[in-house]
């Protein structure tokens, strides 16, 4: 062959030499490409799995044993996915740096998981990192590459605003509400009216469990009124402004914020870990509609419907017709129950069941008690409006759900639609708390049977003084959504109205109220509702001396609500 043949030769085997080892290197970086992008769809939903199954864990407060359970939780479920080949291990810490939980995985997968994430101890962060080999690594210049994937996953409750209603108004007084506010329309203020939505902190943890938000769904919300202002963190001194911990938003065509520092992030400390949502170089997300979605209906609940009496096993039913019930001469209720009996204290004892109405201002001065279980109310025989109408009585219960339908409400006042006008005095729901009041052994208001909280079924309240009014529940299960922490129901199209009106009127609620509906609550004194609460129409005001209007930690239902992924 001749010499110049040859070279040519040589070269063609150069050149197909090189540019085959040019396709292996493509070859290899598209099969690497495919194969990351894979990785990175499933390592997402693990991750995003993970953080919401052990958000699930998430309760009230932050200490080791409870940082531990939810980072077992997160490390549990992903060793059910793949098989754990070391051993789950946590750095000691405190709530607020946070705690965090390291593992290894088949596959060259490992996790690291923190709880509490940000300060904020509803919230969990898992972060799942895998490391893949690199086929023809050697000729592309490496032999691994890692895949990285995060989830941070926020608790039930965490997901729950303290207040949640279409149209707010602030009529008077400065209402602090403890956790976040979300309306649709803008919030009304009246009378000076300051509404302040304080942040909820837990200082032995130095954690949050709300950062004290406020949204409103309408456009160009106006936050601060003329001559009015915020007095940060304190329960009163604002006026006629809208106030909150945490950051305010408004729209959902052109979203905007309140302004820092004068109506919103009224604390430096949640401004560190809550992202402002008009930060610099941020577009600000549009105002989701407050949700309006209802707990299942506690009639058609199994655990609800065995609780009542003179049924026969039966619910109740809307259009029922019952018939009254004299005590001492008077009508006092309509219903199917067995009529009442008194305690040692001369205190009137109601047993579940279907009812009407039942008028406890025509028991006083005894009082009347609502025994454990389910309250049905249609409105039956009150003459146009029926429910729970206190009307200068007073009234307790503890592990109760009641539910209003028809024209029935729920009222401080009279049996009248809309509960007539202010109640006279005690018009009292609930007796005050035994951490603002002299509690057992000493006398309570309702001796003997040391009634504070007017409570749902519920696993603890606000005060450790206060545990009994929510020992395990006689009849709910723990977590049923038609009754845990469910106070009290009522069904779209209900025209009947929620009302804690008047001067004289004194409510300690504990538990969650939804009410699709008009709801009034004027604020005296101690008077609070523990848990939250959300209505189509809500009217609030605070008088003198008002601590927490709405909201804590307790008594949230979370029915409407899901664990839902925060990042």
């Amino acid at each position: 062959m001749p010499a110049r043949t040859r070279s040519q030769t040589g070269q063609v085997m150069v050149l197909v030499a090189v540019a085959l080892l040019a396709l292996i290197g493509s070859a290899a970086l598209v099969l690497l490409a495919g194969s990351a992008e894979w990785q990175k769809n499933q390592l997402q939903q693990l991750a995003d799995q993970s953080a919401l199954d052990s958000a699930l864990k998430i309760g009230t407060g932050c200490d080791a044993a409870r940082a531990n359970a939810v980072i077992t939780e997160a490390d549990s479920f992903l060793a059910a996915q793949r098989t754990r080949t070391g051993s789950l291990a946590i750095t000691a810490g405190t709530c607020a740096v946070p705690y965090q939980g390291t593992d290894s995985f088949a596959g060259g997968l490992s996790a690291t998981i923190n709880y509490p994430y940000r300060a904020h101890q509803q919230q969990v962060e898992v972060i799942l990192t895998l490391k893949l080999p690199i086929s023809f690594g050697g000729e592309v210049g490496a032999t691994s590459t890692s895949v990285v994937r995060r989830a941070v996953a926020q608790q039930l409750a965490g997901s729950v605003p303290a207040v949640t209603a279409t149209s707010l108004a602030c009529t008077g007084g400065q209402v602090n509400i403890s956790g976040s506010v979300a309306t649709r329309n803008a919030i009304a203020r009246g009378g000076a009216c300051a509404l302040y939505a304080h942040a909820r902190f837990d200082a032995p943890s130095g954690t949050y469990s709300d950062l004290g938000n406020v949204r409103v769904f309408a456009d160009g919300q106006t936050w601060v009124g003329g001559g009015g202002g915020c007095t940060a963190g304190a329960n009163a001194g604002s006026s006629s402004a809208i106030c909150a911990d945490g950051f305010e938003l408004s729209g959902h065509v052109a979203p905007a914020c309140g302004t820092g520092g004068t109506s919103e992030y009224l604390s430096a400390a949640d401004a560190l870990i809550n992202p402002n949502p008009c930060a610099a170089g941020v577009a600000p997300q549009p105002v989701a509609p407050p949700s309006s979605t209802l707990p299942p209906e506690p009639n058609t609940d199994a655990s609800a419907v065995a609780t009542l009496k003179g049924t026969g096993g039966a619910a109740c039913s809307p259009g029922a017709v019952y018939p009254k019930v004299k005590i001492k001469g008077k009508n006092v209720y309509s219903g199917l129950a067995p009529p009442p009996t008194q305690d040692g204290n001369s205190v009137w004892h109601f047993v579940p069941s279907c009812y009407g109405y039942i008028d406890v201002g025509l028991v006083k001065p005894d009082g009347a008690v609502l025994d454990p279980g389910f309250y049905y109310f249609n409105g039956s025989n009150s003459g146009g409006g029926g429910g729970i109408c206190v009307n200068g009585g007073a009234l307790y219960a503890r592990d109760v759900t009641l539910e209003f339908v028809n024209q029935a409400g729920f009222s401080s006042g009279d049996c009248t639609v809309g509960g007539g006008g202010g109640c006279a005095a005690p018009c009292q729901v609930g007796s005050a708390p035994c951490s603002l009041r002299p509690c057992p052994p000493n006398t309570p208001a309702d001796a003997p049977n040391n009634l504070t909280w007017f409570a749902a079924p519920c696993a603890g309240a606000p005060s450790a003084l206060d545990a009994a009014s929510c020992p395990v529940s006689a009849w709910c299960p723990v977590g049923d959504r038609s009754c845990w922490n469910l106070l009290v129901w009522a069904p779209a199209g209900t025209t009947g109205q929620f009302t804690l009106k008047g001067a004289a009127v004194n409510a300690w609620l504990l538990g969650s109220v939804y009410w699709p509906g008009t709801c009034t609550d004027d604020v005296n004194g101690t008077s609070t509702i523990a848990g939250a609460i959300s209505c189509t129409s809500l009217s609030i005001s605070a008088g003198a001396g008002a601590a927490t209007a709405i909201g804590g930690d307790y008594g949230i239902n979370t029915a409407s609500a899901e664990a839902i992924l925060i990042e």
